[in-house]
């Protein structure tokens, strides 16, 4: 079927992870599509484009336009992506975001690698499919059989999972690309605060939870935080949004990263 056991659907779009995993699958010999229609919700803040994985794939061009301009996170697949998908892919990277996990079970017909990277600890990856797409999710994934791997980012995620996931458990650990050490044996600690990474603290209730942590145990001595809000924060030491430029500034400036 056109060699599509050796291209692979990475409907991941995460900024962090794209650089270091969907390179690592060209490494390794795959061709990599990622999505370039995104959600602009602020839950998926750490969402990215990038169109230089296009380079790797030899499908036709007018079949990359069409997934280019597809919205795999909130659109339900129509006829002619599901024959595009189906034809030229034999493996597809997921997440349980909106309409993506309930269409990849539903109409891809190769692999499929459900991405885990942990949760808050009074949850299960188990919960949040039913939680989100309803017991008849759970029973497509066993339908799914050898086709249905549970990709953990840690290889202690399927411990609190029941067979149907733990079973199918594929420790793919998180790593980082080599453009991680471009700053590495640069840190001066100039800056004689903690730096604190926090976003949303006043309308997420597990962020506000951490930032009033910190602010009982750390406040008192000097600090700064950054991170997107989508409330204004009355705190002098909170910086919002920063480009990654400045992070990366803060990183080799400030004394101490929390």
């Amino acid at each position: 079927m056109f060699h599509r056991n050796k291209r692979i659907l990475w409907l991941l779009n995460h900024k962090t992870l794209m650089p270091y995993e969907a390179q690592l699958l060209l490494n390794l010999g795959f061709e990599v599509f990622v999505p370039k229609v995104i959600p602009k919700a602020v839950t998926f803040r750490s969402g990215a484009v990038d169109f230089s994985y296009d380079a790797s794939l030899t499908i036709p061009k007018r079949a990359l336009l069409r997934l280019n301009e597809f919205n795999f996170y909130e659109e339900a697949w129509p006829a002619d992506i599901v024959t595009i998908v189906n034809r030229y892919f034999g493996t597809a990277f997921t997440i349980p975001y909106k309409k993506q996990i309930p269409e990849v079970l539903d109409k891809f017909e190769g692999q499929v690698v459900f991405r885990a990277f942990g949760l808050d600890n009074t949850l299960t990856y188990k919960g949040v499919l039913y939680n989100m797409y309803g017991y008849d999710s759970l029973g497509k994934i066993y339908n799914l059989g050898d086709r249905f791997w549970f990709g953990e980012g840690y290889e202690q995620l399927h411990e609190c999972e029941p067979p149907l996931l733990a079973e199918r458990a594929l420790f793919l650990p998180i790593g980082v690309p080599a453009s991680f050490f471009k700053n590495a044996n640069q840190w001066n600690g100039s800056i004689k605060k903690i730096l604190f990474v926090c976003p949303n603290v006043v309308s997420n209730p597990y962020y506000s939870a951490v930032y009033q942590q910190f602010k009982n145990e750390f406040g008192d001595l000097p600090h700064v935080i950054v991170g997107a809000q989508d409330v204004k924060v009355n705190d002098p030491s909170m910086l919002g949004y920063v480009t990654e430029e400045d992070l990366h500034q803060l990183y080799l400036d400030c004394a101490v990263l929390y």
